[in-house]
């Protein structure tokens, strides 16, 4: 024998099990657990700050200026005036110390080995290639 559901809290109609809402005024019949706080909007916003910041003006190759770090801090900026006035935390010291890091590392020039030899050098310089082209 099955035992007796309780009625409704909001109108005391009888509710038939496995309701989660009352068949008569809609209510829900069972307390709605406290779902954990999962925001990602700043850490979104820092992460797309840290990668524009990773763009520079060059000329030639030659970094100029570092137009994405600008971008980086504008943008961080306008999450933590979001956060601010939301009432979230803000992660701008953060995101902004991550994109100057990032600027930085970016900035430096691509090491190049003086013996480095470009593909047709070190084709022309492979023996094997000169067998079959018959030099």
């Amino acid at each position: 024998m099955m035992p007796t559901p309780p009625p409704c809290p909001r109108c005391g109609a009888p509710i038939r099990l496995p309701a989660r809402f009352c068949n008569s005024c809609g209510a829900p019949l069972f307390a709605q657990g406290p779902w954990p706080a999962f925001d990602t909007h700043a850490a979104g916003f820092s992460v797309v700050a840290v990668l524009i910041s990773l763009l520079w003006f060059r000329i030639n190759g030659v970094p100029i200026f570092p137009l994405g770090l600008v971008g980086g801090l504008v943008l961080a900026y306008w999450s933590h005036d979001i956060n601010t006035k939301v009432g979230r935390e803000s992660l701008f010291v953060v995101t902004a110390i991550l994109c100057v890091l990032a600027t930085i590392v970016r900035a430096a020039p691509p090491v190049k080995s003086d013996t480095a030899l470009t593909s047709r050098e070190t084709l022309i310089r492979n023996p094997t290639y000169r067998a079959l082209a018959g030099r």
